[in-house]
């Protein structure tokens, strides 16, 4: 969990063991987070209405599942007063995932067009394989494109919604009807009247980095990347986490270990203290963060070494 400046935060991802998605799961129900951060965890048939911002740096390549995340923050919370801060909801996102056409899509959602909505149904984006999700593929460590350190510059925000414009708009006609005039100008008097486009705005400050935190934070990711160096070692070398392969048949690693997963994990952190070369509590956030660019290496290591015992037994049962 993160906290800053009053704030708590939290990542649900595929590597957690169900006790621990629940719990961060109960956490955001109960108002215990401000914050959840989640890769295809929570869509379809996931509720919470009380979210109100959408933050998204992914592509969609179709309508259907756009809808779908942003449609978790466009949930009324408040009846029966559209302006309530409450049932506002905001959209972020990088200008460089080009969602301009899914943003624009989703402007014509309130059309009853037949061949939008069958557009909308119909616009299924591939679902992501059983396997990967489980955690039982083959998956690379490192992600194809990574972003360290960006600096925001600006801010480019845009009004879509018009629930408020909509009684603004029946006010006016009511007064344009009275004055003898065309009831049916108002929407376009309102229309005129609003600033088309985007704004451009200055970003928001950076948060000041305290050291203590960044350190602890370095720590935890080294942590967590570990575990899920275990998992993916084990993919690669097509081993079952619950399995017993490890510690009982391939003696000559010399790990001793109740599954397979847990023998994995401690031949990574075997590597990591190598590479660190002294107790964890006396490394510097430089020291972790440069031993978790450096777990590729790691991993490739260790498939190589778990390979080669695999391939020594086959010579031997031949």
């Amino acid at each position: 969990m993160y906290r800053e400046r009053g704030y708590a935060a939290d990542i649900i991802h595929s590597n957690m063991d169900d006790q621990e998605k629940e719990k961060v799961m109960l956490d955001l129900k109960s108002g215990v987070l401000d914050c959840i951060i989640q890769v295809q965890m929570l869509g379809e048939g996931f509720d919470h209405p009380k979210l109100s911002v959408a933050a998204i740096f992914r592509p969609f390549r179709s309508l259907a599942p756009y809808v779908q995340f942003v449609g978790r923050i466009m949930r009324v919370i408040v009846q029966n007063d559209p302006g309530h801060p409450d049932n506002v909801g905001h959209i972020v996102t990088h200008l460089g995932m080009n969602l301009d056409q899914r943003l624009k899509e989703f402007k014509d959602f309130e059309n009853d067009d037949k061949a939008f909505w069958d557009k909308v149904i119909g616009g299924e984006e591939p679902e992501v394989p059983r396997e990967v999700r489980e955690g039982n593929t083959r998956r690379r460590l490192g992600e194809n494109v990574v972003v360290a350190g960006e600096i925001v510059e600006s801010l480019w925000e845009e009004d879509f919604t018009t629930a408020e414009d909509k009684h603004v708009i029946e006010d006016l006609r009511a007064k344009l009807k009275a004055l003898g005039l065309d009831p049916d100008q108002a929407e376009a008097v309102v229309k005129a009247s609003r600033s088309e486009g985007v704004l451009k705005k200055a970003a928001t400050p950076a948060f000041a980095v305290q050291p203590h935190l960044e350190w602890r934070e370095a720590r935890r990711r080294l942590d967590e990347q570990a575990k899920r160096t275990a998992t993916i070692l084990l993919n690669n070398v097509d081993l079952k986490a619950v399995g017993t392969e490890i510690p009982y048949k391939y003696t000559t690693l010399g790990i001793r270990a109740q599954n397979n997963y847990v023998a994995a994990l401690m031949m990574v952190n075997t590597e990591i203290d190598k590479m660190l070369g002294k107790e964890r509590k006396d490394c510097s956030t430089e020291e972790f963060k440069y031993v978790t660019d450096a777990l590729e290496g790691i991993l490739r290591t260790l498939v190589r070494k778990i390979k080669k015992v695999q391939t020594d037994l086959k010579k031997q049962n031949a």
